[in-house]
């Protein structure tokens, strides 16, 4: 890739006539020269461009560029862009291509999901909660239930009799919950939390099924426990995450602040902050490693980020937030890939971006998404 490419492409930037695939490119480079202060004012002079071009040139030498974005850059706002970094410099630049759109059908667009939930009460009262609700919502054995102004479930008051209520998040949903204890749950997409109007006895106990990110109020005298798909947790007051999707190999315990337990009645497992446990139920083993924060939160940020996930494990996301089936015709692309997309961006946008890597390409019909691997076939004019 030369210099002239580079200028051009630095050109149409500035005057806003790059198409999405070009102004990924040039947000990227951004992003990673920023802290060299040669992009300290918009309208870079000649001097400041030759010292971009040489360090651009040099940093296409030394290999792949990491996506750090800060979510900050005025830039950024405005084109409001779904942005994926490439494990590879060649795709990066889309060097073997032209940066035509991509054809992706536009017909259908499937937009993201949103704060939606619906919670069921003891005496199988079922409220469906989404962005406008507010205020209180329902009595329930003496408990009042409301929705306050930064949509959190609350319970105030205590209940004269116990029982369980669950809180569900449909594809496409995300709800917070401020249990009666005190504690906080973020549910994501697709998932279940279980919990009483009131802890009794000498412990707290919820159980969870998909995703949820907990902030333990601490009570030494009554320990709070997750039960999730066969993997038991005992929190010690602290902040974690569980994924404990179904369809996922393994139930993933991370650990933010303080300390848990993780385990089984064969194994058992104490995890320090940054700490991830992998549990497979199944096999009765647990895998303790520490993976990226930012990617196991990323979700409850309302972003999708991605550090080496194959194509399967970044759908799996995008099906269970945008609603979607997804089927795959043929081979799957063993591609790693590395990038932040924002989860407000409508899927047709994030599908656009995902085919620019000329790795896997999509077709939409209704609700329906078909992977099929390698890139679109360009239709010759004729």
């Amino acid at each position: 890739m030369g210099s002239v490419y580079i200028r051009e492409l630095i050109r149409k930037y500035n005057n806003e006539e790059a198409s999405a695939a070009e102004r990924l490119i040039v947000e990227t480079w951004y992003d990673n020269l920023n802290s060299t202060g040669v992009f300290n004012d918009e309208n870079a002079n000649s001097q400041k461009m030759e010292q971009m071009e040489a360090r651009l040139l040099a940093r296409i030498d030394k290999g792949p560029i990491v996506r750090r974005i800060p979510f900050s850059y005025s830039k950024l706002i405005a084109f409001a862009a779904a942005i994926i970094v490439l494990i590879s410099i060649s795709v990066l630049f889309l060097h073997n291509y032209s940066m035509n759109s991509v054809n992706v059908a536009k017909k259908n667009v499937i937009v993201p999901g949103a704060n939606k939930a619906f919670l069921v009460l003891g005496n199988g009262k079922r409220i469906d909660l989404d962005s406008t609700s507010t205020g209180l919502i329902a009595k329930s054995a003496g408990v009042a239930i409301n929705v306050g102004a930064t949509g959190k479930i609350v319970y105030n008051g205590r209940a004269n009799v116990v029982e369980m209520n669950s809180l569900s998040t449909p594809k496409g949903g995300m709800y917070q919950v401020v249990l009666p204890d005190g504690s906080t749950v973020m549910l994501n997409s697709s998932s279940v939390l279980t919990f009483p109007n009131l802890f009794k006895g000498d412990s707290r106990s919820v159980k969870l099924s998909g995703e949820g990110y907990f902030e333990v109020a601490e009570n030494k005298d009554q320990p709070f426990y997750v039960e999730a798909n066969g993997v038991n947790i005992r929190v010690y007051g602290t902040g974690f995450n569980v994924m404990a999707y179904p369809e996922e190999q393994f139930v993933k315990t991370t650990l933010v602040h303080g300390s848990v337990r993780v385990g089984n009645n064969s194994v058992m497992s104490m995890l320090l902050p940054g700490q991830q446990a992998l549990m497979d139920a199944k096999e009765k083993k647990i895998q303790i490693r520490r993976p990226s924060l930012e990617e196991v939160l990323a979700w409850k940020n309302w972003e999708f980020r991605f550090e080496g996930a194959d194509i399967t494990a970044i759908l799996r996301q995008i099906s269970r937030w945008y609603d979607v089936d997804v089927i795959y015709k043929g081979a799957v692309s063993d591609h790693r890939f590395y990038g932040v997309i924002p989860k407000k961006s409508n899927a047709n946008d994030l599908f656009e971006i995902l085919e620019e890597t000329r790795q896997v390409h999509f077709e939409i019909q209704g609700r329906k998404v078909i992977v099929i691997n390698g890139p679109r076939e360009e239709k010759n004019n004729q």
